[in-house]
């Protein structure tokens, strides 16, 4: 579909669970497609059980690589999901805010 498309009329949404759950990397999808990724779905990879997703920063992926290339990507929103809780859903949640406020948004402004 990046091929296919005219990038000055369509973007793409990056699932980055996704993307790593395919054996792919997501750093290197952006940098091949500069401004084609302005929205990310952001969620992590279980370090124990990959087919699961974790609270974000507890988990395998690593965001602040994916973070340094947020204005190659073209950044304009991070939508935060959490399908799988090994804890309380809202302490699951929390922790997933905690780490996009204090780590990952931090680190986007910067870029």
């Amino acid at each position: 579909m990046l091929k296919e498309t005219d990038p000055k009329l369509v973007d793409f949404e990056m699932d980055i669970y996704w993307v790593v759950r395919a054996g792919q990397d997501p750093s290197k999808l952006i940098q091949a497609h500069p401004k084609r990724f302005p929205l990310w779905h952001v969620k992590d990879m279980s370090k124990a059980k990959p087919e699961l997703n974790t609270e974000i920063g507890a988990g395998s992926i690593n965001f602040q690589k994916i973070a340094a290339l947020a204005a190659t990507s073209g950044l304009t929103h991070l939508f935060m999901e959490q399908e799988n809780f090994e804890m309380d859903a809202y302490q699951s949640i929390a922790q997933s805010a905690t780490y996009l406020n204090k780590k990952l948004i931090p680190q986007l402004k910067r870029s």
